[in-house]
């Protein structure tokens, strides 16, 4: 008899703390400002490298086959760590139809140029560079351009998509009321900083540049996220494990910080 009064006491107290974790989930919940991110990955034409050469001889990848690793991987570390804020929906992860359809209509909306990064509050400030000896060129709003990096002057670049309507439609596709796209990924040598001159060793930087918007279409982040690396890590895995959690954390920080800001 003891035996089973002891047995009801322990299903007791499971029931009740299972339903104080639900109900703290809930209330987590219900304390988001947006409940769902539409994740879109970067345009292939939106791929700038100063190092594949080096990058695709200690892969042994072909061109393509490497870029399309670095593109889902980046993609893969961004969904996971967003996905520990809110769901998050990859375009690049779902590998569907409709998926695809809705990743080239975003693309066909998107104006391409540099800005000033927006000022996003309880954030920590991203360090960046600045060098006042590059000079302001015009650029085709649908091709990465080869001539000016994003680090050059301070600047991130930005996806402009005036069609309201289309964040509707994504909106009422996948139900997300927030939407992350990853405009600009680089690769970039840092020959002024040398950490092994015998060895021509030198920093890399990975510079990713990123707009997020609401169902409404407006634009309420719009940023940079780099981090450095060794030139003699060129294999892209090693890249990819090396970098690529860090821009997805700070990322995921600044839609944690809009996803609970009212």
């Amino acid at each position: 008899m003891s035996t089973i009064r002891l047995l009801l006491v322990i299903l007791f107290f499971v029931f009740i703390n299972q339903r104080t974790f639900a109900q703290k989930d809930a209330l987590a919940k219900d304390s988001l400002v947006y409940h769902k991110l539409l994740l879109v990955p970067f345009d292939p034409m939106m791929y700038l490298s100063d190092a594949e050469q080096d990058i695709l001889e200690q892969s042994e990848k072909k061109a393509e086959d490497y870029r399309n690793y670095m593109r889902k991987s980046l993609d893969n570390k961004i969904a996971a760590e967003v996905e520990q804020i809110i769901p998050c929906y990859s375009l690049l992860g779902a590998r569907t139809e409709a998926a695809l359809e809705s990743t080239g209509e975003i693309y066909g909306q998107c104006n391409f140029d540099y800005a000033e990064p927006m000022k996003l509050k309880q954030t920590k400030s991203i360090k960046q560079n600045t060098s006042s000896g590059n000079s302001k060129k015009t650029l085709d709003s649908k091709v990465a351009p080869q001539y000016i990096t994003v680090q050059g002057d301070a600047k991130y670049m930005n996806a402009t998509i005036k069609n309201k309507e289309l964040f509707e439609k994504l909106n009422k596709q996948y139900g997300a009321d927030l939407f992350l796209l990853i405009n600009q990924f680089e690769i970039k040598t840092n020959y002024n900083n040398c950490i092994d001159i015998s060895r021509h060793v030198y920093k890399r930087e990975v510079i990713v540049s990123y707009s997020i918007y609401n169902s409404k279409g407006v634009q309420v982040d719009g940023n940079l996220a780099h981090t450095y690396f060794p030139s003699d890590t060129s294999r892209d895995s090693d890249i990819a494990e090396r970098t690529f959690p860090q821009i997805a954390e700070i990322i995921a920080s600044h839609v944690k910080v809009l996803a609970l800001t009212r």
